[in-house]
């Protein structure tokens, strides 16, 4: 594993895009286990950005979810990600 230093939180999100991105021309059929909450959100924005309106066989899987929680509900981790990555994309 290498780890990787960044200057700012625009660097960092910059950086985790690209490596997906990489992935996913090295692997169209990408597993992704996107986490939630404030730090990737920039990444995800510029994810969405970049592969707008392109074909993608990207495929999410959820890494945790709050027991209860009606899934459509603010808060829970499909609704981030419906909001924040999917319905972008």
């Amino acid at each position: 594993m290498q780890i990787e230093h960044f200057s700012d939180y625009q660097a960092l999100s910059e950086r985790a895009c690209e490596l997906i991105l990489q992935q996913l021309e090295k692997k169209p059929k990408t597993l992704l286990c996107p986490a939630t909450g404030s730090t990737p959100l920039l990444a995800y924005q510029l994810l969405s950005k970049k592969l707008k309106g392109k074909s993608s066989s990207l495929s999410l899987v959820m890494l945790d979810e709050w027991y209860g929680l009606d899934k459509d509900q603010e808060g829970s981790c499909f609704a981030y990600l419906q909001k924040n990555l999917i319905t972008p994309l």
